[in-house]
């Protein structure tokens, strides 16, 4: 329902800033845990690992983002050379 949508919408927000907020925290801790279990040869290649996979990640949601301001951008003026009406809502529709 709606009302579940903005409610975890709004959880997510809540969940990201203090995810954001700890994350040396977090950081260390992984590491220390890592550290507990593996030999420092084997948390060297996961952390390596982990670099990694938060590069690769990184880069892509940065394109996707990219992609859809200059979509979004593109048909705005599109949208106000052809006189469309709902300009705003089929922009945003076409970058998403």
């Amino acid at each position: 329902s709606i009302v579940n949508g903005i409610k975890n919408f709004f959880l997510g927000i809540f969940i990201s800033f203090y995810m954001l907020m700890a994350k040396d925290k977090f950081k260390a801790n992984g590491r220390r845990f890592l550290n507990a279990f593996l030999s420092p040869k084997k948390v060297r290649s996961v952390i390596r690992f982990g670099k990694l996979i938060d590069n690769t990640f990184g880069g892509f949601i940065e394109g996707q983002i990219l992609d859809a301001a200059v979509v979004g951008i593109i048909s705005y003026f599109a949208f106000l050379v052809f006189k469309c009406s709902f300009n705003s809502y089929l922009r945003i529709s076409f970058s998403v």
